[in-house]
């Protein structure tokens, strides 16, 4: 009896740790996959309104190095030119935007507001 006794109480020991390992990598994939809300700034490379995409060059503060993120701007999107209501239309290459958006860990943005400065400074600074 000892032996028929050990044996379920070891299926139900495996059981238990085969549920909380799993809940544990549901738990694990959630907080990974889960996108954070980031602010990026760069220049506009390339704008498509038919696809509703754009690329930003950015440049890494630490390194100096330049990169591209391509991302969607949904229909409901703010975006703003030198803080006037816009489109995505009105966004042309070369300009400086700051976006703030979904970032994903596939490294796919999904916009929330472009804010496009196009205004120059003040004649004093350089």
């Amino acid at each position: 009896m000892d032996a028929i006794g050990t044996n379920g109480a070891d299926r139900k020991r495996k059981k238990i740790f085969w549920l909380i390992a799993g809940v544990a990598v549901l738990a694990a994939t959630f907080f990974v996959l889960r996108p954070d809300v980031r602010s990026v700034k760069g220049t506009v490379v390339r704008v498509d309104p038919a696809t509703r995409r754009a690329t930003l060059e950015i440049v890494d503060p630490r390194g100096g190095n330049a990169f591209e993120i391509t991302g969607s701007i949904p229909p409901e999107c703010e975006i703003l030119i030198d803080e006037q209501k816009a489109s995505l239309e009105d966004i042309r290459i070369g300009d400086f935007a700051r976006v703030k958006g979904r970032l994903y860990w596939d490294k796919s943005v999904i916009a929330q507001r472009v804010r496009v400065e196009r205004t120059k400074p003040a004649s004093g600074r350089s």
